[in-house]
């Protein structure tokens, strides 16, 4: 719920919604009733698609191991059952610009109300930073339908009718002003990121692959990534300068020295992990660990993939690697647009600063899962699938 209060206590942490309890599992078992009449679809997925659904049955194997089993299992229902209600939706919609349609009247109404929000009730704004939160529970999330809804509007301002151009550009700049005024460094950042890719990709598409062909044009973009990666590395002070220009120093305001203990913790698992979702527990005796260290109250490591490895062990994230290698190979491979792999780009970024994989409730980790499961859906959809 907005305007909440934040949690500055263990135990006021609460990790249990009665309403969300209801409504999510009334979706699941609906979702599941609708694949159904899909059977023969959902073979075929089965038999195209690999890696999500061994991620998905080794996190169940996890919570036999599990130091607390039913809130592992509790959340591992919500990532499935999260799986579920996409691949349900995706195979019944008509294509995929239906899926978009419903972001687009989404995001119309909430953004407005948002920006309603600020200014007429003082909860919408987090006063310590201060930063904007809106209707989103903290400031972070704000960030995170922001820059969601950037990648929407930029894609829905490609359509020729004038009046949609100029309300995609609306609506964009809005989500831009809201993105800013968040003032999520990760989401921030990440919008940054699909920028500078999205320019290289442009290049690449409209430049480049037609002169050289495809794979040297590849190898010019990667190249070009290698040298701007190695000037930001030697030049330490220009990337200092960046993060303190967010409000950062460079251990990313004590990031780095939570990503050390959270290892500390995950090298005493580290093949198979401690559970899926059984770390970040209150009543964990590794949580007594790393709250005596780390008094703000942290309830992930901010390091998507180092979640994954704590809670999966090397076999789950490995998994995970197999699955993008997986999904961006049938992407080049795949005849025809896929407007979807932005969220993955932008997942993937964003979890180098803040955990969002396979957690429920994380807007651009739900999306990610959303995005893979529909370049499975055309593939299958079309006539030939991947090569």
């Amino acid at each position: 719920m907005p305007f909440q209060e934040q949690t500055r206590n263990v135990e006021d942490i609460t990790t249990s919604n009665a309403v969300n309890q209801f409504v999510f599992s009334l979706l699941y078992l609906l979702s599941f009733i609708g694949l159904l009449s899909k059977r023969h679809l959902i073979i075929r997925f089965l038999k195209t698609e690999k890696f999500l659904s061994l991620l998905l049955l080794w996190s169940f194997l996890s919570v036999f191991w599990s130091d607390f089993p039913f809130v592992s299992l509790k959340r591992w229902i919500q990532i499935f059952g999260t799986s579920v209600i996409f691949l349900s939706a995706l195979l019944h919609f008509r294509s995929d610009d239906e899926a978009l349609r419903y972001f687009k009247v989404i995001l119309m109404a909430y953004i407005p109300l948002t920006f309603l929000a600020i200014l007429l009730i003082p909860g919408a704004i987090q006063w310590e930073f201060p930063a904007l939160r809106g209707l989103a529970p903290h400031k972070n999330m704000l960030g995170q339908v922001s820059l969601v809804s950037l990648i929407v509007w930029s894609f829905a301002a490609k359509v020729p009718s004038l009046r949609k151009k100029i309300a995609a550009l609306l609506f964009w700049g809005l989500s831009f002003v809201l993105l800013v005024g968040s003032k999520s460094t990760t989401s921030i950042l990440t919008a940054g990121g699909l920028l500078l890719l999205g320019g290289l990709w442009y290049t690449g598409e409209i430049f480049l692959r037609p002169t050289v062909g495809r794979t040297l044009s590849s190898v010019v973009l990667l190249l070009f990534l290698v040298i701007l990666f190695s000037i930001a590395y030697v030049g330490s002070d220009i990337v200092a300068s960046l993060f303190h220009f967010f409000g950062k120093d460079m251990t990313l305001t004590g990031r780095i020295d939570l990503w050390a203990a959270v290892f500390e913790e995950t090298k005493k698992h580290l093949l198979f992990g401690c559970g899926f979702g059984g770390f970040w527990i209150a009543d964990s005796p590794a949580m007594d660990t790393i709250l005596e260290e780390f008094v703000w109250l942290p309830n992930q490591s901010h390091l998507g993939y180092l979640d994954i490895l704590n809670e999966t062990g090397v076999v789950g994230i490995s998994l995970l690697a197999l699955m993008m290698v997986s999904y961006f190979k049938n992407l080049l491979n795949f005849e025809g647009t896929h407007f979807w792999k932005w969220f993955v780009i932008a997942a993937l970024i964003a979890n180098i600063s803040e955990s969002t994989l396979f957690r429920p409730n994380e807007l651009t980790g739900e999306l990610l899962i959303l995005s893979y499961l529909a370049l499975y859906v055309q593939a299958i959809r079309s006539k030939g699938g991947f090569p």
